[in-house]
C-alpha cells in the first residue's frame, strides 16, 4: 500500500534512469541537457555511473513514481493492487483512461493496444480501431 508517508519517503527521491548511449543522442540534438547524475541514474552496458543509487531498487522506484503519475489523470484515489509488466507512460496513461471509462460509462478514444491485468478475468486486451475504443 502506498500512503503518503511511502510516497514522499520511498517513492518520490527515486531518479529517472536511461542509457549513456542515449543520453548522448539526446545532448546531440539538444536535449535532456539539465540531465545530471544529481537527477537521473545513468546506465552503462554493465554498471551505472552514478557514484551510489539512493535505493537498491531505484529504477523500479521510479517505475513506481510514473505510474502513480500518470493515474493520477483519473483525479481520483486508486484502490486496488496494480500488477504491470513492461510497463511505460504509454501503458500507465491507457489504463489510466480505461479506468476513467469505467468510472465516467464514457468510452475514451486512442486506446493504443496493450495488455492490462485484471484480477477478476485475469488479463484482458484493450486495442483502438479508427476512434473508437473497444474492450475485449
Amino acid at each position: 500500500k502506498i500512503n503518503r508517508d511511502i510516497l514522499i519517503n520511498q517513492i518520490l527521491p527515486a531518479r529517472t534512469f536511461g542509457f549513456l548511449k542515449d543520453v548522448e543522442a539526446l545532448q546531440s540534438r539538444g536535449l535532456a541537457l539539465g540531465g545530471s547524475l544529481d537527477n537521473a541514474i545513468v546506465l552503462t552496458e554493465d554498471s551505472y555511473l552514478n557514484e551510489s543509487l539512493r535505493f537498491d531498487n531505484e529504477c523500479v522506484r521510479h517505475k513506481i513514481l510514473d505510474l502513480v503519475g500518470d493515474l493520477s489523470i483519473t483525479g481520483r484515489p486508486i484502490i486496488g493492487h496494480i500488477i504491470a509488466s513492461k510497463a511505460g507512460h504509454a501503458l500507465d496513461v491507457s489504463m489510466g483512461k480505461l479506468l476513467m471509462s469505467r468510472i465516467t460509462g464514457n468510452e475514451i478514444t486512442k486506446y493504443r493496444s496493450r495488455r492490462v491485468y485484471d484480477d477478476k478475468k485475469k488479463l484482458q486486451t484493450f486495442t483502438s480501431y479508427k476512434e473508437n475504443a473497444y474492450i475485449a
